[in-house]
């Protein structure tokens, strides 16, 4: 009884395997540091850094070659011994800033933070572990302290991510295909551990169905919100998402229709599990409202968050929009801090931690 229907699925099967029909058709283009080596896949985050790599980097525009060093957990932070008593843990979890775009590891704001807390308090061992990763979202950085942050026994977290939540699902990594442009960053990684992934993972014919689909759905998308996603975080534009690659050969996709790589609800969502999470472990949280070259001062997700559920928040943009200052002193491009904006970011979070340490 069962032929009629069992024979033409094992035909199918067989001929999806034989003209290699199970395979993506649409790509994300590669993230600047997959391109140099510094990224990896991650089957839990999506893409992290490389371990144990020191990777020089020289970009044009920049006097200096940017030096990119990972730990054995592909970390910019040197080698973690196990935890001193005594010690304060502070875990620096965030997006491109945090990472140190264009810049090397002991130019970031957390290197600069550890060194002015030494400084400030010798009385007791303060690390600022630099967990941050390129084009990460508050999802990613949130999934990484689940998984893996909590055994580093962080005292406080630092959480800095607004841009890339706002961002259309195209600005993934090259591993991204149609699947993932279909959905936001949360959608993505659930997916891949249900039910569905499994017959993706062991059937062509079910691989591409489920290809062929979502493509279909994002080429289908119309429309254009970038405008309003943009002056919700303060800017007047997003900016140029990486093109989609079909084929070897660059199309044209709608980004502005795109999911958002975290929805509104999801936002609010990550960020009251990172509560949750932090009061559960007893850590203390401080979230960082970024600010980027052309940010304009604004309320926001993040902003009523924390006020709602007293967090403490650090603003950035007066830090990074001093007075009397060139804004090119400050910002490398239209969202990356220089060595200078790093610094300044370090002296302006260090007395509002030590406050929060010394309780």
């Amino acid at each position: 009884m069962l032929l009629p229907t069992v024979v033409p699925l094992v035909l199918a099967e067989i001929a999806c395997r034989v003209f290699d029909l199970g395979e993506p058709q649409l790509h994300s283009t590669e993230l600047p540091e997959q391109r140099y080596g510094i990224m990896r896949h991650d089957a839990d985050l999506f893409w992290s850094l490389a371990p144990n790599i020191k990777v020089g980097v020289k970009i044009k525009e920049l006097p200096n070659t940017m030096v990119t060093q990972t730990n054995s957990l592909g970390l910019r932070y040197p080698e973690i011994p196990a935890k001193e008593p005594g010690e304060y843990r502070i875990l620096s979890l965030g997006e491109s800033t945090t990472f140190g775009a264009y810049i090397s590891n002991p130019e970031t704001y957390s290197a600069r933070l550890e060194q002015a807390l030494d400084k400030a308090d010798q009385s007791r061992r303060i690390r600022v572990i630099n967990a941050g990763v390129s084009a990460w979202s508050s999802f990613q950085s949130l999934m990484y302290l689940k998984l893996r942050g909590l055994d580093l026994q962080p005292d406080m977290v630092l959480f800095y991510h607004e841009f890339n939540d706002y961002l259309p699902s195209s600005l993934r990594s090259s591993d991204n295909t149609e699947i993932g442009l279909a959905r936001t960053d949360r959608e993505l990684w659930e997916s891949s551990r249900g039910f569905l992934h499994q017959l993706v993972q062991h059937s062509t014919l079910v691989r591409f169905i489920v290809y062929q689909s979502a493509k279909s759905k994002v080429k289908k998308l119309r429309g254009d919100n970038s405008a309003k996603i943009a002056a919700n975080i303060g800017l007047s534009a997003i900016g140029a998402a990486p093109k989609v690659v079909e084929d070897g050969g660059e199309i044209e996709v709608r980004h502005g229709a795109l999911p958002r790589r975290v929805s509104s609800e999801e936002r609010r969502q990550n960020l009251d599990d990172l509560r949750k999470l932090c009061v559960a472990k007893g850590i203390e949280l401080i979230i960082i409202h970024p600010s980027y070259r052309f940010t304009r001062p604004h309320e926001c997700i993040l902003t009523g968050f924390c006020r709602q559920h007293k967090v403490t928040m650090f603003e950035a943009h007066d830090v990074l929009h001093p007075r009397n200052i060139p804004i090119e002193n400050i910002f490398i491009d239209t969202a990356h801090p220089t060595p200078d904006g790093h610094q300044r970011l370090a002296d302006a979070l260090a007395p509002v931690i030590q406050a929060e340490v010394n309780k």
